[in-house]
């Protein structure tokens, strides 16, 4: 019995050295605790097993007061290593760290104990086998739960709690958490106590069994009643919520009843447009309808289905998940991960080994639009100004999330576009559940990416500029403590929302102590701005600008300190700044937004205005800017703001009374959006002449791409909007 203690010490203390050299589980939080309680529970429970048998004859007491000294060790452990490491390289928050640590670890050593001394009362000849399978029974739940349930979280006694998706990064104890871990613990701890003592008596196998039995049920009825409680979504309760139903030819469609009208009907029509694209894409239909959940907002998203900033799609179960107001940026790319289940391998229906790459390559290449930009545009500008990939590693193992997800996004769809485009969708679809290049395209992967080179390599992006706009961010795992500052950074923003500025500068102020947060900068700055510090916004924003070279930050940071200029009155730098960012041209929205500011710089007073206004102020002032001629750099603002005052579309359009000229990539990109505006307004026959008229002008191609594919899509819309007479919609 004496060995055992020391062998779990020793591979906990290795294991946990060993979590000192990996991104996110070396910190003093939520991935520390999380891995630590599965570790912790599944020693605790060989422990108890162990304590139990070789401490039996000397009575209950001094078995107890043994097993309680040797979790204590377990527990310690852990909590040890990390407190020595924290002392050397720096704790994110010794308090929220101590908060997981507690809610996760301490149930956990309770939870093996319990399934240890199950195991011995159950079957003590075989007792590591049931110890096994009960671990596995428990296990088996949640895998139940993410397989047949519509839910991208899940809560676990062995895993505790899961957010489901990476981009979440916020994540702390709530009580919600902490009443789920308190049930476990008493649940756990009842078993515990009950088992010992029954194994103690030798009682018969008949008072075993009704000694299990309530404890089964029990956790029968609790795993009934968690979509109730929260704690699990299914598809009933999901309808629940999202109870106006729409049912088209290729869809179920779930939405919030406080989604308008007009928006259900633009998003059904989206639907099947998209469909319709990707069925011509992978020559084939979904073998069955999709069933497609429409959330109000990211916060319902977050509360019923887990995932708050990320879309997401099950294709083995043919479901997708996405928010009203989102809905037009990633609809038809979880709609592929739909097609794609026709052709993905074994339960879940996806590429060979999970591959990413392969899972969204495929899904990128078949909606290859980004931010306004074609797909293959955007990885020759991180091809050719210095954000290379291996794109032979990107294609093994989990490699797509060694660095910025987006340039792993990019890469892997144009990559997977180009294969498409070359060898056909038929080639891939053998590909996709047998990771063999030469066997299915006859050329060595290394041969195929440099075709592949070869093709980015006759793009024209040179906008070094604009690469850095797009990828010059820090992957997860290079960011500090990402959990706990992005907790902190909400908090702080609540708290500047309801203009409690002090109270918000100061978190503010904390997180930048830890690491070089844009977010945290920026809010500081705004404190500063809000408080009446217009001179220390600046100072501030000035003393750090170089801190984010080759970032998209970079040029934000500049477009907001010459916007803080233009309030104190000092327009010649603001016009300065304005000037070089168009001639940086870093993306479109910074580059209009400038322009449309040196439009303002002669009348120095209405630029005041403009930047310090309200959104009514900056509306009215735009209007006047577009009263004689129009200025087509200011036309992409104009329908933001007429959008977020709820302008009535007609009254909007009563601005637009001369005609519209496209000469330039500027105005045609200002029609292009005008045409998405009234798609999004159901004026579809304006929706079409508008994106005709974009396409005039002859821009390079990547403008090209999108504008043709606006043009389709219109079209589309003007041709087939009828078929929402045949929606079945139930409520």
């Amino acid at each position: 019995m004496k060995r055992f203690p020391l062998i779990s010490i020793i591979i906990l203390a290795v294991v946990n050295v060993s979590f000192l050299f990996l991104p996110l589980i070396s910190v003093f939080g939520y991935e520390f605790s999380l891995f630590n309680s599965l570790l912790v529970t599944i020693l605790s429970g060989v422990f108890a097993i162990r304590t139990m048998i070789y401490c039996r004859s000397e009575g209950r007491r001094k078995t107890l007061k043994e097993l309680v000294k040797g979790l204590i060790i377990l527990l310690l452990v852990p909590f040890i290593i990390s407190l020595i490491n924290s002392f050397f390289t720096g704790f994110c928050s010794f308090s929220n760290g101590l908060l997981f640590y507690f809610t996760f670890v301490f149930p956990a050593v309770i939870i093996g104990s319990a399934c240890g001394a199950a195991a011995l009362l159950l079957w003590e000849r075989h007792k590591y086998i049931v110890y096994t399978l009960l671990l596995f029974a428990v296990a088996l739940i949640t895998l139940y739960e993410i397989y047949f349930n519509p839910q991208n979280f899940f809560y676990s006694p062995l895993f505790v709690y899961f957010s489901g998706t990476i981009y979440d990064e916020g994540l702390s104890v709530d009580l919600k958490l902490i009443f789920y871990r308190s049930a476990n613990l008493f649940y756990f701890g009842i078993l515990f106590f009950a088992a010992f003592f029954l194994w103690y008596k030798k009682a018969t196998l008949k008072k075993r069994i009704l000694l299990i039995a309530p404890f089964v049920l029990t956790a029968g009825c609790f795993v009934a009643l968690s979509p109730y409680l929260g704690y699990s979504s299914t598809v009933r309760s999901l309808s629940n919520e999202l109870d106006y139903r729409i049912e088209t030819e290729n869809f179920v469609i779930h939405f919030d009843p406080r989604v308008s009208d007009d928006e259900k009907e633009l998003i059904a029509l989206h639907h099947e447009y998209y469909y319709t694209e990707l069925k011509k894409y992978f020559n084939e239909d979904v073998k069955q309808k999709i069933e497609s959940f429409i959330f109000f907002d990211r916060k319902q998203k977050k509360n019923l289905f887990g995932a708050e900033n990320a879309d997401v799609a099950k294709p083995w179960l043919r479901q997708l998940y996405t928010t009203k107001d989102n809905f037009n940026s990633t609809l038809r790319h979880e709609i592929a991960h739909c097609f794609t289940s026709n052709f993905g391998g074994k339960i879940f229906k996806v590429a060979e080994w999970f591959n990413p790459s392969l899972i969204e390559g495929i899904a990128m290449a078949a909606d290859p639009f980004y931010d306004d930009n074609y797909i293959d545009y955007v990885a020759a500008l991180a091809f050719k100004n210095g954000y290379k990939i291996n794109i032979r590693t990107l294609f093994e193992g989990l490699n797509f999330f060694s660095q910025n997800s987006s340039i792993s996004y990019i890469y892997a769809g144009s990559f997977v576009k180009f294969l498409v485009d070359n060898y056909g969708i038929d080639k891939f679809k053998l590909l996709y559940t047998d990771i063999d290049f030469e066997k299915y395209y006859g050329k060595k992967l290394s041969f195929l990416i440099e075709d592949y080179k070869s093709y980015l390599s006759t793009w024209e992006a040179d906008n070094k500029n604009e690469a850095d706009y797009y990828f010059g961010r820090k992957s997860i795992f290079a960011k500090v403590c990402p959990r706990f500052i992005a907790d902190q950074l909400t908090e702080a923003w609540d708290f500047f929302n309801e203009k409690k500025y002090n109270k918000a500068g100061e978190m503010f102020a904390d997180v930048l102590k830890m690491s070089d947060n844009y977010s945290a900068l920026t809010g500081l700055a705004a404190v500063f701005s809000q408080s009446g510090r217009k001179d220390s916004a600046i100072y501030l924003l000035k003393k750090n600008l170089n801190s984010y070279p080759g970032t998209a930050y970079f040029f934000n940071l500049q477009f907001q300190l010459a916007d803080l200029y233009v309030v104190a009155s000092n327009y010649s730098i603001a016009d300065s700044i304005y000037s070089a960012l168009q001639l940086e041209n870093p993306n479109r929205t910074i580059s209009n937004l400038s322009s449309m500011r040196i439009a303002l710089k002669d009348f120095d007073t209405l630029l005041t205005i403009y930047v310090n206004g309200k959104n009514i102020d900056k509306y009215l002032i735009l209007r006047q800017l577009n009263s004689k001629s129009y200025n087509y750099n200011s036309i992409p603002s104009v329908i933001n703001l007429s959008e977020v005052l709820e302008e009535n579309y007609n009254v909007f359009l009563k601005q637009f009374d001369k005609t519209l000229i496209v000469n330039s990539e500027a105005s045609a990109y200002a029609v292009y959006k005008l045409s998405e505006y009234a798609l999004k307004n159901l004026d579809y026959m304006r929706a079409r002449r508008l994106a005709a008229l974009s396409t005039r002008y002859k821009a390079e191609k990547n403008f090209s791409y999108i504008a043709q594919e606006q043009l389709k899509k219109s079209d589309w819309f003007y041709k087939n909007f009828y078929i929402k007479n045949n929606f079945i919609t139930n409520k």
